[in-house]
């Protein structure tokens, strides 16, 4: 296996301090040292810590956008897409455990860099998806909801028990095999429960 480049090295630090503390909380001096590098050696890749933080995240949630847009917008039956999109939007949670709160704290502290990320990577196609679910009424399968509520609805039922994890584990006694094992059953389950049945 071939040994990680500065700049591999630089990414995957820059990454893990990031998703922790959140654009404001981390230090470049942090990022040097879990890259195993100098500052100096740092600035040279990356002249500030804001262009660092744009080009990682542009490459997380941009690559998550991009594969959530792309399900929405395939021409699959719509139980197929919905049940596609929880098995890509979970993988990529419990991929990611951090990214939920990471989110919310940057969406509260300064959300111009994630609304313009969404903007540039997020084109849902929503007449389709709005022609399905009617189809889907119409045949008498399930009862209407809108096509933006049942993408919040898959999102908020996929992402909270990420979020709640270490609460949630306590309280559920459970350790963490089988919380992620409840989560994996959970699909299904939240499939049935965005799509409502008639």
């Amino acid at each position: 296996m071939s040994e990680l480049t500065t700049e591999e090295k630089i990414f995957i630090a820059a990454r893990k301090v990031f998703l922790k503390k959140g654009f404001a909380g981390a230090r470049m001096q942090e990022i040097a040292d879990e890259s195993g590098i100098n500052k100096a050696l740092l600035h040279y890749y990356f002249r500030n810590k804001k262009k660092l933080f744009e080009k990682i995240f542009q490459q997380i949630l941009g690559n998550v956008f991009l594969q959530l847009t792309e399900v929405i917008n395939t021409h699959q039956p719509l139980t197929s897409k919905v049940a596609f999109f929880v098995e890509k939007y979970t993988q990529t949670l419990l991929e990611n455990p951090d990214l939920p709160l990471f989110v919310i704290n940057e969406l509260n502290q300064n959300p111009d860099f994630l609304i313009r990320l969404a903007q540039s990577n997020v084109h849902f196609d929503w007449e389709m998806l709005e022609t399905q679910i009617k189809e889907e009424v119409e045949q008498g399968r399930m009862r209407y909801v809108k096509p933006q509520e049942l993408l919040i609805n898959i999102i908020s039922l996929c992402a909270f028990p990420i979020l709640a994890q270490p609460l949630a584990k306590t309280i559920l006694n459970m350790d963490q095999d089988a919380y992620h094992e409840m989560i994996h059953q959970r699909k299904k389950s939240i499939v049935k429960i965005v799509l409502p049945q008639a």
